[in-house]
């Protein structure tokens, strides 16, 4: 596209009232990609100042210094300039893959902390559960855990997750305030999945859920 096209573009952006930060994007993309084509690189700061402005509708003056700058576009930018966009291109994306990085890196602490919970809260419940549904004396498998891996789960909920709910309904179960174990269960995997981005929640079954005894315990074969 011709640096004409591109600056007639932002000027209907511009009279329809389009935001501040759409704009900018616009002048980026052109940046990226016609920076070895036409305008200096004083046309580009005149045309982003006049974009500031461009938070509000565009008068008629600033529709013509456009109109105006759309001629001097002929000129070619220097090696200086294209050097000067290209780096500061490159620089940006830099900086959006290292953010991205971290942002998965949180997910990722944020996952493991949330698991571990889950698995410690299964842990506590093999030892608190004593009968089945209909009040009948059982004998569950016990899992267990360590104190340092519960400290060390408190400590990752801490950090990474942002629903403080999810540390005291972790908190509250671990130190014998749970009213009721088997729903702060529930409630720890409802809070986890919207922490965790998930979205809807699957159907709940009371009778069902938590698993007490397993069916494929190794058997003795005579």
């Amino acid at each position: 596209m011709e640096i004409i096209e591109i600056l007639l573009t932002i000027i209907a952006l511009i009279g329809i009232g389009v935001s501040h930060m759409l704009i900018r994007k616009s002048l980026s993309s052109y940046a990226s990609e016609k920076g070895k084509n036409l305008a200096t690189k004083e046309d580009i700061e005149k045309i982003a100042n006049l974009m500031e402005k461009g938070k509000n509708e565009a008068t008629k003056e600033y529709i013509e210094e456009i109109t105006r700058l759309m001629e001097q576009g002929k000129n070619t930018a220097t090696k200086a300039d294209i050097a000067e966009i290209t780096h500061k291109i490159e620089s940006t994306k830099i900086a959006l893959q290292k953010e991205d990085r971290n942002e998965l890196r949180k997910y990722e602490l944020k996952y493991t902390a949330c698991m571990k919970a889950l698995s410690i809260v299964d842990a506590l419940l093999s030892h608190k559960i004593t009968c089945d549904n209909n009040g009948k004396p059982i004998n569950i498998d016990k899992q267990y855990v360590t104190a340092e891996e519960i400290r060390n789960c408190h400590n990752g909920l801490i950090l990474a997750v942002d629903n403080g709910k999810i540390v005291s309904t972790f908190l509250n179960m671990m130190t014998g305030n749970s009213e009721n174990i088997v729903e702060d269960l529930d409630l720890m995997r409802e809070l986890i999945r919207g922490e965790l981005g998930f979205c809807g929640l699957p159907p709940k079954n009371e009778d069902l859920a938590w698993i007490g005894i397993s069916v494929l315990k190794p058997i003795a074969i005579r």
